[in-house]
């Protein structure tokens, strides 16, 4: 199918490469069907491009790149509603807001988006346990990487 986008003009998707979330995004429940692209110039962020509104789209990246001990529970109903079987089947990303100085650049942690990848269902979950941030800084200094370290090795 085509694809009119604002960012990269007319496209062709793969409608089995369609994700669908059947309750939108947070701020976006109207806006329900998206794909994935990757344009190797931003790897390894992506863009989630709605495929019925071509200005809608989100920068989105795998947390544990730049948050490798970024841990949540799914609700056993979340993964049913993605026909989700375990934990393989899962795909996360969070939304990035992009600053135009990359330092300033956070992710939302608190609102993961998870993707079964059999069903190709999505949903964004909000965290309610307050140990993430919805605008953790995704390029962290040394000391402030070796600093969380320490913090968690003494939990």
């Amino acid at each position: 199918m085509r694809v009119k986008t604002l960012r990269f003009g007319e496209i062709e998707v793969d409608e089995g490469e369609i994700i669908t979330f059947p309750e939108g995004l947070l701020g976006f429940a109207g806006h329900k069907r998206y794909v994935i692209l990757e344009p190797r110039e931003i790897a390894p962020l992506k863009w989630l491009q709605s495929v019925d509104e071509g200005w809608l789209a989100f920068v989105i990246v795998d947390p544990f790149i730049f948050k490798r001990n970024y841990e949540f529970d799914v609700p056993e109903d979340c993964a049913k509603q993605l026909g989700m079987r375990d934990a393989s089947d899962a795909i996360v990303y969070v939304i990035l807001t992009v600053d135009d100085d990359p330092s300033k650049t956070t992710a939302n942690l608190q609102a993961p988006i998870l993707i079964s990848k059999r069903t190709r269902l999505a949903k964004q979950l909000i965290l309610m346990n307050g140990d993430y941030d919805v605008r953790y800084p995704v390029l962290r200094s040394e000391e402030q990487v070796e600093g969380e370290s320490y913090a968690h090795s003494g939990s």
